[in-house]
C-alpha cells in the first residue's frame, strides 16, 4: 500500500508521488485521481477551473484560478456563470445572460439599457425606465404587467429602495449594505443625516496660542513669530543635537479642540517647510497627532503613500478627517466608531514639526480645518449624524453632556447623570460634577454645606440662614465672623462668640462683662472698675475688684507673663506663650526681628532641588517644565507614580532652620488634572512637614478641585497639625520640627489616575507680616549656645546629632577646630587626615591619625612621593612593617604599582613615568576556528588560530585548566589537532598569541560525547527519473541515524558507474547521459551497527513528441445513453500524460470519469447540455499532440417530478 500522498502505477507497479498541480495533497492510491481540490479548482489533477472561475490551474499557484468579473466580481453584478481564460491572458465570459453582451458582459444588448458596470447596476428592456435607486438597490426584475420591482439592499426600505432602515443613516451607493448604523455614542439608536454646511476655521498665529513641543509637552521650546509682506508664519532654528529621540509637534490652539464632530468626512489643511542636514532619522511616524483624554490617535496616510518629505521647500499636507489612514500606537486600526469618539473629545491636535533627528529650522505658515454648524435649510453633510438624543445628552452624536448633567464612569463612551446640587444650583461641571453658582447661601462642590454664617440642612433642599450671633470685629480687624452649627433639635448653637459672651446664642454676659446682648445693637464689655489688662485676664469679681488671671499670666492686674513664657496677647486663651528654648532656658521675650519673604517663581532653568518624590524621599523625579500659560511648574505623571502617593518637595530655601518662622504662612499656587471623577475616587493625601526624625500632617487646608487653580495658604503654628496617628502636636514637638525642616511635601494629587499636576509662585513670610498674634522667641541661652531658640552651637562646638544634647567642643582628634553644630562632624581636616572625625589618614596617606599627632600620617609611596608618581589612593601596613599600595590604577601592577601591566608600556618607577595603553593596532588579534565544536569518541578534531600583528608574533596552545596536552593533540604552528579523540580530551584550550610589547589569548571548548550507536536505514529520491540523452540525473540517500555511517553507491550486475558520473556528500550525480547508463543503481549505507540499501532506476531515450489517437471520432447517442471514447499515445518518450478537454473551455460534464491507464473517457447518462466539442491531449517533454472529437445528442431531456 501505498503512503498518503502517493499512488501505484499499473505499468511499473511503483507508488509514485500524486499529480495534483498544488491544488491538492492527497489522491485515489489506485487511480492517481485527486481528492479534496482546493484554490477553486477541479479535476482529474486539479488542472481545471471552477465553473465562475478562471485561469491556468496547472501553474501550481494558489492564485490560479480568479473569480470572474462579468463585468464585476461581486454577486449583485455578476451576469454569467461561466468564464474562460483568453488566448491574451485575460478572462472571457461566456454565457451571459439575456440583455447583456460584450466580452465581461459589461454592455446592454440591444433592445436594453442600463449601467451593468455599477455597483448594484443592471440592463433592463428598453421603455421600462427603472425607478430603483442605484444606491439602495441591489436589483430590479420586471414583473408579468411590466412593472419594475427594486430588491434592496439590507439597511434600506422603500418600494424604490430610496430610505434609510430605522437606527441606520447615510445611504451611498459604495455602501454593500446601503446605509450604515447609528452610533450616537452608545446613548441612542435614532439618527437621520446632519443637515448644515461647512466652514473653514483658521489658526492666527498672531491672536492664538500655538506651542512647540513633545506630544505630552515634557519638553516645550521656544519659538518666533515673523511677519512679511505676504504672509505670518512661526519658525524655530535648531542648533546641533538639541533635538532628541522624541519629535517635536505645533501645539494647535484650544478652538481646534472640543467636540469636532460636524469636521468628519471635511479636512485639515496645513504649509509647513522642514529643513534638515542630509541624515534622515525618522523621529516618529506620524504627521498628525489627535489626543484624547487618555488616548491618542495619529495619522500615516502620507507614509502608506510613500510621499518623502521636501527638504527646505514649502509644501502644504492635506490630512482627511475620516478614519481611514489614522492608527493608534500599536499600529491597529481606528474604526469609524472610535474616530468619531475623538472627534468629540478633542483633547489636543497637533502637527509634526520635526520629521527628523538632525533637523536646522522648521516653519509653520498656515493652518485651517473644515467644519460644520448645523443649518436646517443647507444641505446633508455625508458620513455625519444627528442623533435623537436621551435627555442628559448633547451634540451631533450625543457625545457631550447636557446643561445641567455631568459625565460619570471611567469608559470611553461615559455616562451623563444629573447634578448633584441638592436643589440649590441647576448647572454644575460637565467633567468634574462640582456644582456652579450656588444659591439659597450654600457652598460646597455639591452645594451641600451652607456659607460660613449661615447654618442649617442644605442636603434636603432647605435654604441656610443667618446665624443669629452678634459680631463685632471690624473689618481689618482679623477677628472670626461669626459662625454657628445646628443641635440635634435643629436649633442654632453659636461656636466662636465675641469677647465676654457665652450661651448658645451668645446672648449672655461673661463673669467680668456687663451688658444686655439681647437688645438689638449692645454687646457685653469689660467691668472698668476692676482695672485688669485685658489681654491677660479671663474675669474681674466686682465684690473684690480682683482680677482672675488666664494661665499663664501673672500679676494683680495680669500684666505679666509668667516665668518660662511670652508674648502676653489678647486672642491667645492661656495669655502667653510657653517658651521652647531647646529646654536649655526658660527666659524668653517675643522677637522683634522681621525675617525676609522667601520666594519661588518659576523660571527656566528650574532648580534641581525642585522634585517629585514617594513620601520616604526614595525615589525623585525632576522631568518638568514651566507652562507659559499659567507660569506654574508642570509635572506630567508617569504611570509608577500613580502607584502610590507622591508629592512635590519644595526646594531647599524652604527648608533648614525657620524657627524665626514661627506662627507665618507658607503659602503656593496648585492644579491638577485627572483621569477620573474627583469625588468618586478621591484619595486621603496630607501636606507634610518633615524634620528631626518628627513627621506632621496638615489638617486644615483648602479644597482643591482638578482643572483649578486654588491658592493654598499653611499656617506655621502647632494647632493646626497632627501627627500620623491624628494626635495633637504641642508647641514643643512643633518647634524641634522647625529647627531643622528636612523636607516639606505637596501631594501630587487628590484623586487617582492623575495625569497632571502644577506648582509655583510659593512664599514663606513670618508672622510679623500677617498680623499674627503667635510670635517667635529669643531665648537667654546658656555658655557655647547660639541661635533664637538656643538650636545651634557656637563655633568649635556641637551637639554630636543628639538635639537635646549639650554643647561640646567638636571631637577632630586635634586635626581641626571646626564641625558641623548639628552633627558633630569635622570640617577642614589638617596633617593629610580625612573622616567624619579627621580619623583616618586621606586617599594617599597610612599611619594613625587618632594619637600619630601632626606627622601621624604618612605618605604612600606608589611607587614614588608626590602625586604624579603616586597610582594608588590607598596603601596599607603590611605584616612585613613596610606600606603595599592595594589600590592600583588601571595599567599598574606591583606591591607598589611600580610595574606596568599585560598590554600597557612604560617606566612608573621613575620621576614623571606612567603606564600608557599599548595602542590597539599593536596588540595581536585573534580568533580560534570554530569557537566550539562537539565530536564523538574515536572522532579527529581540528582548531585553528588565526593571528593579525603588525609585530613577529609567538602562538602558544594550552589547556584552560593547566593540563598538559594529551599524546592525541598535535601542534602544528597555529593548527591544534586530535586524533582517536577521547573523553579525558574533554575541556577549554586557549591560543596565546604574543609579540615584544603584548599579547592577547583567546578561548575554544572541546565537547567530546560517548559514541552511541543505531542503526543506519538509507532513504533515497526519486525512487527512478526518466532523462532524455545529454540529460543530468540526481539521486540523493540520506540516513537519519545519529552515528557515524559511510554512503557508497554500485551499480547492478556490479558495472562500474558512468564515467560522467560522480558521487558528493551522498548524492549520486550523472551528467552528459547515455544510452547504456539507464538501469538500476544501489545506495549501500554502512556503519559498526548494520548495512542498509535502496534501489533507484534511470531511463536514458531519445525525447520524442508522442503521436495521439482517438476512436471514436465522432458519436450520435440519444439522451441518457453512455457515451464512451479512447484516447492513446504512441512513439513519445518519456511516456505521455494524457487530458481530456472541452472544446470551448467549459467544465467537463459532472458525471464523467477517465482512466488514465486505459484512456477511456466515459460520459454516464449525456444530456443535450453535454453535446459539443472534446479533445484529448498527450504531452510529453518533447511536446504535446492534440485531437478533437464531436459528441451529438438527440431526444428531448428527461424531466423528474417530485411527487
Amino acid at each position: 500500500k501505498c503512503s498518503s500522498g502517493y499512488f501505484r502505477d499499473q505499468e511499473s507497479k511503483t507508488c509514485v508521488k500524486c499529480a495534483c498541480n498544488n491544488h491538492s495533497n492527497t489522491c485515489h492510491p489506485e487511480t492517481g485521481k485527486c481528492e479534496n481540490c482546493v484554490h477553486d479548482t477541479e479535476g482529474f489533477n486539479c488542472e481545471t477551473c471552477k465553473p465562475g472561475y478562471y485561469g491556468n490551474a496547472t501553474q501550481g499557484t494558489s492564485r490560479d484560478c480568479k473569480k470572474c468579473n462579468c463585468p464585476l466580481t461581486v454577486e449583485t453584478n455578476s451576469f454569467s456563470e461561466f468564464c474562460y481564460l483568453d488566448t491574451d491572458g485575460k478572462s472571457t465570459c461566456s454565457r451571459c445572460q439575456e440583455g447583456y453582451a460584450g466580452r465581461n458582459c459589461e454592455i446592454c444588448d440591444q433592445g436594453y439599457e442600463g449601467n451593468s458596470t455599477v455597483l448594484g447596476g443592471s440592463c433592463y428592456k428598453v421603455g421600462n425606465f427603472s425607478r430603483c435607486d442605484l444606491a439602495g438597490s441591489v436589483s430590479q426584475s420586471m414583473t408579468a404587467v411590466g412593472e419594475v420591482r427594486c430588491t434592496c439592499k439590507s439597511n434600506v426600505i422603500g418600494s424604490l429602495c430610496d430610505k434609510c432602515r430605522e437606527g441606520t443613516f447615510n445611504l451611498q451607493i459604495s455602501n454593500p449594505f446601503g446605509c450604515e448604523r447609528c452610533f450616537c455614542s452608545r446613548k441612542s439608536t435614532n439618527c437621520t443625516n446632519f443637515v448644515g454646511s461647512k466652514f473653514m476655521m483658521h489658526a492666527s498665529f498672531q491672536d492664538d496660542d500655538l506651542k512647540l513641543a513633545t506630544i505630552y509637552s515634557k519638553q516645550v521650546l521656544p519659538h518666533s513669530l515673523h511677519n512679511t509682506a505676504d504672509e505670518h508664519y512661526l519658525q524655530r532654528v535648531f542648533s546641533q543635537g538639541e533635538i532628541k529621540r522624541s519629535a517635536l509637534f505645533w501645539h494647535l490652539p484650544a478652538k481646534f479642540s472640543g467636540s469636532k464632530v460636524a469636521s468628519y468626512g471635511g479636512y485639515l489643511e496645513y504649509t509647513v517647510t522642514y529643513s534638515w542636514n542630509g541624515t534622515k532619522i525618522p523621529s516618529t511616524t506620524y504627521d498628525v497627532v489627535l489626543l484624547g483624554k487618555r488616548f491618542g490617535i495619529g495619522y500615516v496616510g502620507r507614509k502608506l503613500r510613500k510621499i518623502e518629505y521636501e527638504n527646505g521647500r514649502r509644501v502644504t499636507y492635506k490630512v482627511p478627517l475620516n478614519e481611514k489612514f489614522w492608527r493608534f500606537s500599536s499600529n491597529s486600526h481606528v474604526s469609524k466608531t472610535l474616530f468619531i469618539v475623538f472627534l468629540g473629545r478633542i483633547h489636543k491636535l497637533m502637527i509634526l514639526a520635526t520629521p527628523y533627528v538632525e533637523m536646522i529650522e522648521t516653519r509653520l505658515h498656515k493652518v485651517k480645518m473644515e467644519s460644520g454648524v448645523e443649518n436646517k435649510s443647507a444641505v446633508q453633510l455625508p458620513g455625519i449624524e444627528r442623533c435623537s438624543c436621551p435627555d442628559g445628552y448633547t451634540g451631533s452624536s450625543c457625545e457631550s453632556c447636557a446643561v445641567g448633567y455631568t459625565q460619570s464612569g471611567s469608559s470611553i463612551f461615559g455616562r451623563c447623570v444629573k447634578c448633584n446640587c441638592h436643589g440649590h444650583s441647576s448647572n454644575c461641571h460637565r467633567q468634574t460634577g462640582v456644582c456652579q453658582e450656588c444659591q439659597h447661601n450654600t457652598t460646597g462642590e455639591y452645594c451641600d454645606k451652607c456659607k460660613l454664617g449661615f447654618y442649617g440642612n442644605p442636603q434636603t433642599g432647605s435654604t441656610c440662614q443667618p446665624c443669629p450671633c452678634p459680631h463685632v470685629a471690624s473689618e481689618n480687624s482679623g477677628e472670626p465672623e461669626a459662625t454657628c452649627s445646628m443641635d440635634k433639635e435643629g436649633e442654632p448653637v453659636c461656636d466662636r462668640c465675641p469677647e465676654g459672651h457665652e450661651g448658645n446664642l451668645c446672648d449672655r454676659c461673661k463673669e467680668g462683662f456687663t451688658g444686655n446682648p439681647k437688645v438689638p445693637g449692645e454687646l457685653c464689655k469689660p467691668v472698668s472698675s476692676c482695672g485688669c489688662h485685658h489681654a491677660g485676664t479671663k474675669s474681674c469679681r466686682k465684690e473684690t475688684n480682683r482680677c482672675i488671671c488666664k494661665e499663664n499670666v501673672e500679676g494683680v492686674k495680669c500684666r505679666q507673663c509668667q516665668r518660662g513664657f511670652y508674648n502676653l496677647q489678647k486672642r491667645n486663651k492661656d495669655g502667653c506663650t510657653p517658651c521652647f528654648c531647646m529646654g536649655f532656658s526658660t527666659t524668653c521675650r517675643a522677637s522683634d526681628q522681621s525675617p525676609e519673604r522667601i520666594e519661588f517663581s518659576p523660571q527656566s532653568p528650574l532648580p534641581r532641588d525642585l522634585v517629585v518624590t514617594t513620601e520616604d524621599l526614595s525615589r525623585n523625579i525632576s522631568d518638568f517644565e514651566v507652562d507659559m500659560h499659567s507660569k506654574l511648574v508642570r509635572f506630567l505623571v508617569n504611570t509608577w507614580f500613580r502607584q502610590s502617593n507622591v508629592y512635590w518637595k519644595i526646594p531647599e530655601r524652604f527648608l533648614g532652620n525657620k524657627v524665626l518662622y514661627y506662627g507665618g504662612t507658607l503659602s503656593l499656587m496648585y492644579f491638577f488634572s485627572s483621569l477620573v471623577d474627583s469625588k468618586t475616587n478621591s484619595i486621603t493625601n496630607f501636606i507634610k512637614i518633615k524634620g528631626n526624625g518628627l513627621t506632621l500632617h496638615y489638617q486644615d487646608h483648602t479644597r482643591v478641585l482638578q482643572e483649578t487653580e486654588t491658592n493654598i495658604e499653611i499656617l506655621l503654628e502647632e494647632n493646626r497639625w497632627q501627627k500620623p496617628d491624628r494626635s495633637i502636636v504641642s508647641r514643643d514637638e512643633f518647634m524641634r520640627v522647625l529647627v531643622h525642616i528636612d523636607a516639606i511635601l505637596i501631594p501630587v494629587s487628590y484623586t487617582r489616575q492623575t495625569t497632571e499636576s502644577r506648582l509655583g509662585d510659593i512664599v514663606l513670610v513670618a508672622a510679623s507680616e500677617k498680623n499674627n498674634f503667635l510670635k517667635p522667641e529669643i531665648c537667654d541661652c546658656p555658655l557655647n549656645t547660639a541661635g533664637p531658640s538656643c538650636e545651634s552651637c557656637v563655633a568649635g562646638y556641637t551637639r554630636n546629632g543628639r538635639q537635646t544634647s549639650q554643647c561640646v567642643p567638636c571631637q577632630c582628634h586635634s586635626h581641626s577646630t571646626q564641625c558641623d553644630p548639628r552633627t558633630g562632624v569635622c570640617k577642614t581636616c589638617e596633617d593629610n587626615t580625612a573622616g567624619k572625625h579627621c580619623e583616618v589618614c586621606a586617599p594617599g596617606f597610612y599611619g594613625n591619625a587618632r594619637n600619630g599627632g601632626k606627622n601621624g600620617c604618612k605618605e604612600c609611596l606608589c611607587p614614588l612621593p608626590g602625586s604624579s608618581n603616586r597610582f594608588s589612593e590607598t596603601c596599607f601596613l603590611d605584616k612585613d612593617g613596610l606600606p603595599t599600595c592595594d589600590a592600583c590604577f588601571e595599567g599598574y601592577t606591583g606591591r607598589r604599582c611600580e610595574r606596568c601591566s599585560l598590554n600597557y608600556t612604560g617606566n612608573p618607577s621613575t620621576p614623571g613615568g606612567k603606564c600608557f595603553k599599548v595602542p590597539v593596532k599593536l596588540i595581536p588579534k585573534l580568533k580560534i576556528i570554530p569557537e566550539s565544536l562537539t565530536v564523538q569518541e574515536g572522532d579527529s578534531a581540528e582548531f585553528v588560530c588565526n593571528v593579525k600583528s603588525p609585530r613577529p608574533t609567538q602562538i602558544i596552545w594550552s589547556r584552560r585548566d593547566g593540563k598538559a596536552l594529551s599524546k592525541r593533540a598535535n601542534v602544528e604552528g597555529n593548527v591544534l589537532r586530535f586524533k582517536n579523540l577521547q573523553k579525558s580530551d574533554q575541556g577549554s584550550y586557549v591560543c596565546t598569541a604574543s609579540n615584544d610589547i603584548a599579547l592577547r589569548t583567546a578561548k575554544s571548548l572541546l565537547v567530546v560525547r560517548k559514541q552511541q550507536l543505531s542503526a543506519v536505514i538509507v532513504d533515497v529520491s526519486p525512487k527512478s527519473r526518466y532523462i532524455p540523452v545529454g540529460g543530468t540525473a540526481k539521486f540523493s540517500c540520506t540516513s537519519k541515524t545519529a552515528s557515524r555511517y559511510s554512503i557508497t553507491w554500485s551499480r547492478e550486475r556490479n558495472k562500474p558507474l558512468p564515467s560522467s558520473s560522480h558521487v558528493k556528500d551522498g548524492t549520486l550525480i550523472i551528467s552528459d547521459a547515455r544510452l547504456s547508463d539507464g538501469g538500476t543503481y544501489t545506495c549501500t549505507g554502512k556503519n559498526a551497527l548494520n548495512i542498509d540499501r535502496a534501489i533507484i532506476s534511470l531511463h536514458v531515450g531519445v525525447v520524442v513528441k508522442p503521436q495521439v489517437s482517438v476512436s471514436p471520432r465522432k458519436q450520435i447517442v440519444d439522451v441518457a445513453d453512455t457515451v464512451k471514447f479512447r484516447c492513446s499515445a504512441s512513439a513519445g518518450f518519456p511516456s505521455a500524460t494524457l487530458l481530456w478537454q472541452r472544446g470551448d473551455g467549459r467544465q467537463l460534464p459532472q458525471f464523467s470519469t477517465f482512466f488514465s491507464r486505459t484512456g477511456v473517457f466515459k460520459i454516464l447518462a449525456a444530456s443535450r447540455r453535454d453535446e459539443g466539442e472534446y479533445m484529448c491531449t498527450a504531452r510529453n517533454t518533447g511536446g504535446e499532440s492534440v485531437m478533437r472529437v464531436q459528441l451529438l445528442v438527440k431526444g428531448r431531456e428527461l424531466v423528474c417530478l417530485k411527487t
